[in-house]
């Protein structure tokens, strides 16, 4: 299971999908967000959300795999989440 994150730093969005434990080789599915533990997931950087309808719609410049803690993060609930890069002239 998976669940959806703002960083409290930048505003990104974060889609945690695994608790994660340096000293461990083995990850472990998340069930929500806890004190204390770290997160393995999918960071979407240069993000702008805007809610419609009970849905979020997100829209991020690029994507990277990153670990973070649950002390960084604060909850998104959404009924449904659209992600969409953003493209820019160069590309």
């Amino acid at each position: 299971m998976t669940f959806s994150t703002r960083v409290k730093s930048t505003g990104d969005f974060f889609q945690a999908t695994t608790l994660w434990e340096p000293e461990d080789n083995r990850g472990r599915d998340v069930h929500g967000l806890a004190p204390g533990e770290s997160y393995l997931g999918h960071l979407f950087t240069g993000t702008k959300m805007s809610p419609e309808n009970g849905s979020l719609n997100v829209s991020f410049e690029n994507y990277k795999s990153e670990v973070l803690t649950a002390g960084e993060l604060e909850l998104i609930y959404a009924e449904k989440i659209h992600l969409q890069r953003a493209y820019t002239k160069e590309g």
